[in-house]
């Protein structure tokens, strides 16, 4: 990380982000007087952050940087969306293998930073994990796990708490579904329409 940072222009210019910036989702934070994060909300209803990929980690986009970018949310976004797309363009199913979880077959993507991010691209996310229903689960940046669909929700809640407790900074989202080719996020649902009246904050 410390050579990525080194090798990153300071003041850090537009033409350098713009091919760079990712979008991130955003975990629990509250940003600080004058230290405000720039923030969007993704089509699918959940907020999300940006970020330019230092190594494994990421450096934030605040509104002051973007304010020297002479850039809107929209110009970011739109640009991040599109860095996002080209990288999950490269994703293989095989980049998802299959493990055993609480006696299930899931999968799981890492080794990318932005591998939760992909949860953003549903096309994406369909050709690399499938389209039957399923849940996914985002522990981190870096951490995307597919479970059944069928899952007990006291068991998705168990694993995703596991996986969060693993994290550095932990995303602590609500689970995403796939039902019917259809993706939707369960921080959406009004209270008490969880899949079985069990689910996470």
């Amino acid at each position: 990380m410390r050579r990525a940072v080194a090798r990153m222009p300071k003041p850090v210019p537009w033409s350098w982000a713009g091919p760079r910036v990712l979008p991130l989702l955003s975990g629990p934070r509250l940003d600080r007087p004058g230290e405000e994060m720039l923030h969007s909300v993704a089509g699918i209803g959940c907020a999300i952050i940006f970020g330019l990929p230092l190594g494994p980690r990421f450096a934030f986009v605040d509104r002051d940087v973007a304010e020297r970018w002479e850039c809107t949310v929209a110009q970011v976004e739109t640009a991040a969306m599109e860095n996002l797309a080209r990288l999950a363009a490269k994703l293989q199913p095989r980049d998802a293998p299959p493990g055993s979880l609480s006696g299930r077959i899931v999968r799981v993507l890492t080794d990318r930073p932005w591998a939760s991010s992909l949860i953003l691209l549903p096309d994406e996310l369909v050709r690399v994990f499938g389209h039957h229903d399923q849940v996914f689960v985002t522990p981190g940046s870096g951490t995307l796990l597919s479970l059944p669909v069928d899952m007990p929700t006291h068991a998705i809640a168990d694993i995703a708490v596991d996986f969060e407790m693993a994290e550095r900074w932990p995303l602590c989202l609500d689970p995403f579904v796939l039902e019917d080719r259809v993706l939707g996020w369960c921080g959406l649902a009004d209270e008490g329409s969880d899949r079985d009246g069990d689910g996470r904050g």
